[in-house]
């Protein structure tokens, strides 16, 4: 969904963007790929297991479906959504074997990353799209001049200065964070503002934080992004992509230093420990006007 209105717009200038899918079963998120707006410009949908190998297919067919694509219709290039496992360090292989001119764009995935790592993927791609300028010094020089700095082409249609509905927070989770420590943290942001506090798990972990629902209220995984933060008058994070749709938005934006998240601090809005003295600290910043600019910049 963050990509389509990137794919929306080189067909409406004439140009030719086709998806092919690689839907993992265990992730609930990817069910979406099933879409039927996403499955009408699919070439074909082949799923993957835990392990990220085919279930439905063998490799050897997957192949010779994208050489036999690719060689009639000769794409400039080819998009990854993200770049890191399964099928997709194998794209580059695959498609320049038969159409050597077409350039594979990676993809960071999610925030900060363990940019080392990274770099022993360069052959699978000839270029890696990172969210942003404050990233292209996070690779070592010999693959620098293959980054591409971009945002999130979703973003585009996020509309700062919305009304707010409700007096709400959503707080962002990933699996890693430990269920205690989000009650305690949800629990006194809520005694301290006096706003009620919205759990919004990665669709792929939910469940992972059932032992909390009828204390706080659960966001809808699958509910547009863009609809639950016109909810929000503050949104808390650990280090993920929502948080570049809020401050998009212009919502109170707080990230946790865990999972990456203390790589932000020269942005300060990176809370100083996880306690909820130190997010509350950090939302009252945005009281003030000349803070937002800052942070805009």
């Amino acid at each position: 969904m963050n990509w389509l209105p990137l794919a929306e717009q080189v067909r409406a200038q004439g140009g030719r963007c086709d998806f092919i899918l690689f839907p993992r079963r265990s992730d609930p998120d990817h069910a979406g790929l099933y879409r039927p707006e996403i499955q009408k410009h699919a070439l074909f949908t082949e799923p993957i297991d835990d392990a990220f190998a085919f279930s439905e297919t063998t490799e050897n067919d997957c192949i010779v479906k994208i050489q036999q694509i690719v060689t009639r219709r000769r794409y400039a290039g080819a998009l990854m959504t993200t770049c890191h496992v399964g099928p997709e360090l194998k794209l580059k292989k695959w498609i320049q074997a038969v159409s050597p001119e077409t350039r594979i764009i990676g993809l960071q995935h999610g925030f900060v990353q363990p940019w080392t790592y990274y770099e022993t993927l360069f052959d699978s791609f000839d270029y890696l799209g990172v969210f942003g300028k404050g990233f292209l010094d996070r690779i070592s020089s010999e693959f620098r001049e293959r980054l591409i700095p971009l945002s999130l082409p979703i973003l585009d249609s996020y509309y700062q200065k919305q009304a707010r509905t409700q007096e709400t927070i959503i707080f962002a989770l990933q699996k890693d964070l430990d269920i205690d420590l989000v009650k305690q943290l949800a629990m006194g942001i809520e005694a301290s503002t006096k706003k009620k506090i919205v759990l919004r798990a990665h669709p792929e972990h939910v469940c992972v934080y059932d032992s909390l629902r009828g204390m706080f209220e659960f966001s809808n995984p699958e509910q547009p992004l863009g609809e639950a933060l016109h909810r929000a008058q503050a949104v808390i994070t650990s280090g993920s992509t929502l948080a570049l749709a809020s401050l998009t938005l212009k919502i109170p934006t707080v990230i946790l230093p865990f999972m990456g998240g203390e790589h932000y601090a020269k942005f300060r809005i990176v809370a100083d420990s996880l306690t909820a003295e130190s997010i509350t600290d950090v939302l009252h910043k945005f009281n003030d006007e000349l803070f937002w600019r800052l942070t805009q910049r």
